[in-house]
C-alpha cells in the first residue's frame, strides 16, 4: 500500500474549492486494476480504461469522428471517397474472406459440316465460308472420296483470302473408301476459313474452333 499526500486542488469555474485528496490510499491488486480510495479518482481511472478496453470518446466532434473512422478501419469494412478503389477493395475482401472462383468450363463452336456436307465438288471449286474471328483456336476436319489435296485458305477480313496450307487425305488403318486430313491453327487471329478444291470429290468438311 502506498499513501499520498496532497494540498487542495484549484478552485472551479463557481469558485468553489474541487474536493481535498488527503492521504488518498492508491491500492494495486495482484489481478493488475488499479484502485484508490477517491471515488472521484477512481472514476476517472474507470474511464481511462474503458477508454483502453474498449471505445475511445473524446469531447471534441471531429476528432472523435476521426476516431470513429480509425477503428471503423481497423474493425469492420475500409471505406474509402474513390469508387474504383472501393470496388477494388471490395474484390480484395472477397477474394480473401470467400472462395476465389474462376470458370474452368470451354464451349466448343462449330460443326464436322460447316465447310461442306457431303457435297460433290470439282476442280476449282470453293467451300462455304466459316466465320471463326471470335477464337483462336481452330481445327479443320476433312472427309474425301480422293486422296487429291485440299487448300485450306484463311481470311483477315472475310474478303480477302490466302493459302495456309495443302492436306492430302488419308485412308484409315481400318480401310474404307473415304480419306481423311485435319490440320489445327492455334493462337492466330483469323477472320474466316474456306477450302479450295483441287480435284473433282466428294467432300465432307468443317471447322471446330474455341477460344
Amino acid at each position: 500500500m502506498v499513501r499520498i499526500s496532497s494540498t487542495l486542488l484549484p478552485t472551479n469555474a463557481s469558485g468553489v474549492p474541487q474536493q481535498e485528496i488527503t492521504n488518498a490510499s492508491i491500492a494495486i491488486t495482484a489481478a493488475g486494476t488499479l484502485n484508490v480510495s477517491d471515488s472521484t479518482a477512481q472514476t476517472s481511472l474507470s474511464n481511462i480504461e474503458s477508454s483502453v478496453a474498449g471505445t475511445l470518446s473524446v469531447e471534441d466532434s471531429v476528432a472523435q469522428g476521426t476516431l470513429s473512422n480509425i477503428e471503423n478501419s481497423l474493425t469492420a469494412t475500409l471505406v474509402v471517397e474513390d469508387i474504383t478503389a472501393q470496388a477494388s477493395l471490395a474484390d480484395i475482401v472477397t477474394a480473401v474472406q470467400g472462395t476465389l472462383s474462376v470458370s474452368a468450363s470451354v464451349t466448343i463452336n462449330g460443326s464436322r459440316t460447316n465447310l461442306a456436307a457431303a457435297a460433290s465438288v470439282s476442280a476449282g471449286g470453293f467451300s462455304s465460308v466459316v466465320d471463326v474471328s471470335a477464337y483462336t483456336k481452330n481445327t479443320v476436319y476433312i472427309q474425301s472420296s480422293t486422296s487429291d489435296n485440299i487448300e485450306i485458305w484463311w481470311s483477315p477480313d472475310g474478303t480477302n483470302y490466302y493459302l495456309r496450307e495443302s492436306v492430302w487425305g488419308n485412308l484409315p488403318a481400318s480401310g474404307g473408301s473415304n480419306y481423311y486430313g485435319t490440320a489445327s491453327f492455334d493462337n492466330n487471329v483469323i477472320h474466316s476459313i474456306r477450302l479450295t478444291y483441287t480435284a473433282a470429290a466428294t467432300v465432307t468438311a468443317g471447322v471446330v474452333s474455341r477460344v
